[in-house]
């Protein structure tokens, strides 16, 4: 009970303070006082006039029995007669005056009243009550008469005393007034009392909920019991109330979601950070490795001063890989006079890519050293070396890998890459297809019946350039690829320098055509030149 009596008090309190209900007693009591000034103006003239009226009758009998009983009496006994009005306290008669038809006054008694000849004949001339006019301070009230008379009608103006008028008047406007301002008042009241219980109330108590909401959510609390969740209303307020608690449901829902996903995230992230932790780890000891394999490709590159040992050749070559393990492959082996030459590329990069690469590098030598010279049976054992290696390894790497058997100026070229380049000293170019020579390494176990080779004559000056699609397919900041014709006419340009310069000329003119965008592909380049 006394928690119900404190809600009361509460919500009386709120509303007695609350800007709504003042703005609703403001304006309903102002328009009722709009409205009743408008019916108490009219009122207040109409009531003026009608006393004015019970004075001016009193007074019209009295001057019609004058008129009536003396017909015949001159103006001057008229006058005298009128003046003798003057003594009936009932009349209120404070003087008058006496026109003749064209406006010449006649005489005068008491208080001269302020309506003439002139103003009367303005307004009414034919009537008996020829007119009146009260003043503007309210204490005189003329009034006039149209007397027929033998000698010529006359005109009689007397002023009255209207004190009582402007009296009544005053006390008429107060007790208008008064029942005004009460029912102005009750109506005022009671209209706040509708609008408390039904809309004032109502909004005030959602405010509150709407705060209590607020604080809910800012500091995650658990949800509050809300007033507008237990009231049923069938109106556009009720409609209010009922977006409200869906709304609420709604941003609470998202709330809890949000903390399972907060709490999910929560343990995702813990979990990467200890993922992150594993791959550090394993990053640090994949990079060793793969130093580790970098450092052991780059010590199986011809070195430069075993180039220069091959007799009648000039030979320079380069790669630059673009991950820290390279997949392209090249070599220069003499065996006992038994020059052979390799190109070649790995599929993909990095540490499988290396591997492969040096396995052929390795089955490579170890098939010059036991002096197979047969083309056929070097390329198909070194693919069932690479081939069972792969299988081993579980990976599907691949290399295509064309092989060079240099030896007095002729060349024997087997095995299935890219384009080979052969110039001549004049700068002639040939390109030589490769496709119908081999079939990629490491795919089939036996290729013994794709193997084929062709004869190439070198007289002095004359060269070839092998490379790698590195070269080739490699890529501007405007997608174009470097190309093999533009490799050919740079090889062109510069062929009449040594070998070491053309290779030189080329690498800068494809870093040039590259500029700042990415090397996608390791760059390989040999250049062989008869002496």
């Amino acid at each position: 009970m006394k928690k119900f009596a404190s809600i009361k008090l509460r919500d009386l309190s709120n509303l007695l303070t609350a800007r709504l209900s003042r703005h609703i007693v403001l304006w309903v009591f102002a328009s009722l006082i709009v409205i009743e000034a408008m019916i108490l103006i009219p009122s207040v003239q109409r009531r003026e006039q009608e006393m004015l009226n019970q004075i001016r009758q009193v007074s019209s009998g009295k001057v019609f029995w004058i008129a009536t009983t003396y017909p015949n009496i001159s103006a001057e006994a008229f006058l005298d007669r009128v003046k003798q009005l003057q003594k009936d306290p009932m009349l209120q008669i404070l003087g008058g005056a006496v026109y003749t038809s064209d406006g010449r006054l006649i005489g005068t008694f008491g208080e001269k009243p302020a309506l003439n000849h002139a103003g009367v004949m303005a307004d009414n001339p034919m009537s008996f009550e020829a007119g009146d006019r009260p003043l503007q301070n309210g204490d005189r009230y003329d009034a006039s008469w149209l007397i027929p008379h033998t000698g010529g009608n006359h005109l009689l103006v007397i002023r009255h005393n209207a004190a009582s008028v402007r009296s009544e008047v005053f006390a008429f406007i107060f007790r208008v007034t008064g029942m005004v301002l009460i029912i102005s008042a009750v109506l005022t009241i009671t209209t706040l009392a509708v609008l408390a219980t039904t809309v004032i109330t109502p909004i005030l108590r959602l405010r509150e909920d709407l705060i209590a909401a607020g604080e809910a959510i800012s500091k995650d609390q658990p949800t509050p019991l809300f007033y507008s969740a237990i009231v049923k209303r069938q109106d556009e307020l009720g409609d209010v109330i009922a977006a409200f608690n869906q709304m609420f449901k709604q941003i609470w829902q998202a709330m809890v979601e949000r903390k399972q996903a907060e709490q999910a995230l929560a343990e995702a992230n813990q979990e990467i950070t200890v993922l992150n932790q594993k791959l550090t780890a394993e990053n640090f000891r994949m990079s060793a490795e793969l130093a580790v394999s970098r450092k052991l490709q780059q010590m199986l590159l011809p070195k430069e001063h075993e180039l220069n040992q091959i007799p009648g050749l000039e030979i320079a070559g380069f790669m630059e890989p673009a991950t820290e393990v390279g997949g392209d492959y090249y070599d220069v082996l003499n065996h006992n006079g038994n020059v052979k030459i390799g190109i070649g590329d790995v599929t993909g990069h990095g540490l499988e890519s290396g591997v492969v690469m040096l396995m052929t590098q390795t089955a490579t030598r170890t098939l010059l050293a036991n002096n197979e010279t047969d083309p056929v049976k070097f390329l198909n054992t070194l693919n069932q070396t690479i081939y069972g290696n792969i299988h081993r390894m579980g990976c599907d790497k691949s290399l295509t890998l064309s092989l060079l058997d240099y030896q007095d100026g002729q060349i024997r070229l087997s095995g299935q890459h890219e384009e080979v380049i052969l110039i001549r000293k004049d700068g002639s170019i040939e390109r030589i297809d490769t496709i119908n020579l081999g079939f990629p390494l490491g795919l089939e176990e036996d290729i013994a019946d794709f193997i084929a080779h062709t004869q190439i004559n070198l007289n002095s000056g004359d060269g070839v350039v092998l490379y790698t699609d590195g070269i080739t397919e490699a890529r501007n900041l405007q997608k174009d690829c470097y190309g093999l014709e533009r490799l050919c006419e740079t090889v062109q340009r510069y062929w009449h320098l040594s070998a070491k310069e053309v290779q030189r000329a080329v690498i800068q003119d494809v870093q040039q055509f590259i500029g700042e965008q990415d090397v996608n592909d390791d760059l390989t380049l040999l250049v062989i030149k008869q002496k």
